[in-house]
């Protein structure tokens, strides 16, 4: 069952009505009242190919502020960085999905994740019909 994380916002609907769409189960978590724990967060950045780049927003007020008040991302610790993001979860390239096996951001991600789902699906009817 796939996690679909976002705020409050309407990317997250459309992201959410196409998986709908597509027959893909999943729940909708708004991380203001629902955060993930530390657990999940380590989940999530286990399946990136960039580590904290592939979840976090580059631009913004939010970041602007933080380098004015002299805190750097990159310096920060897992730990430091996941207090900061429940602290400031618009820091997050949002809507972000996950099953803990795979993860997508967006609208575009979630296409491209239904699309590798149809490809396995395919490939495990040939490996059955093959068998």
């Amino acid at each position: 069952m796939f996690q679909l994380f976002y705020l409050s916002n309407t990317k997250w609907q459309k992201t959410y009505d196409f998986l709908s769409e597509a027959g893909i189960p999943c729940v909708a978590r708004n991380l203001r009242t629902q955060p993930f724990s530390y657990e999940e967060y380590l989940r999530i950045l286990s399946l990136t190919q960039n580590g904290v780049e592939d979840i976090l927003t580059v631009r913004g007020v939010v970041i602007d502020r933080l380098e004015k008040q002299g805190i750097h991302i990159e310096a920060l610790s897992l730990r430091q960085l996941y207090e900061l993001l429940m602290t400031y979860p618009n820091l997050l390239k949002l809507p972000l999905l996950t099953d803990y096996n795979q993860f997508a951001v967006g609208l575009l991600g979630a296409k491209d994740l239904v699309e590798r789902q149809g490809r396995l699906h395919k490939e495990g009817d040939v490996r059955v019909l093959l068998s």
